[in-house]
């Protein structure tokens, strides 16, 4: 269990993380969890638009997704989410720096990128921000 200094949420914020990779979406979800905020899973890009259309009256606040995922790229998925949540924030993960430059068209919302391979704490602090003040360290 985390304190209120540790940084947890004063309110629950909702999360999508997308990732194919199974092992790297449960340690997030398990790490976000912990930190109080309300965790979503999917694998693929379907997956995740069937969860944010099924959740519509919780919406998200959050999406984190990796950029290589089944179904769709993810920024294609962030441009698709945001049609539905148009106030939502975006964490985009990659293995490459280079991806980052390939987002021609930047989503409306707050957005951060970070390289993988990234420590559980890492993705938590740039959560915190983009979800208080839109805007990562």
């Amino acid at each position: 269990m985390t304190s209120p200094s540790e940084g947890s949420p004063q309110t629950e914020a909702v999360i999508l993380v997308v990732d194919d990779d199974d092992l790297l979406r449960r340690m997030l979800e398990m790490y976000l969890s912990r930190r109080r905020y309300k965790v979503f899973t999917a694998s693929s890009a379907d997956q995740a638009m069937e969860i944010a259309q099924r959740e519509k009256d919780t919406p998200i606040d959050l999406l984190i997704t990796d950029i290589g995922i089944p179904g769709a790229d993810g920024f294609e998925l962030a441009r698709r989410f945001e049609k539905l949540i148009p106030n939502a924030r975006f964490l985009f993960l990659s293995g490459s720096l280079q991806q980052e430059f390939q987002l021609t068209e930047k989503p409306a919302g707050a957005w951060q990128f970070l390289k993988k391979p990234c420590a559980p704490s890492e993705v938590g602090e740039v959560v915190r921000n983009l979800l208080s003040n839109g805007r990562a360290p």
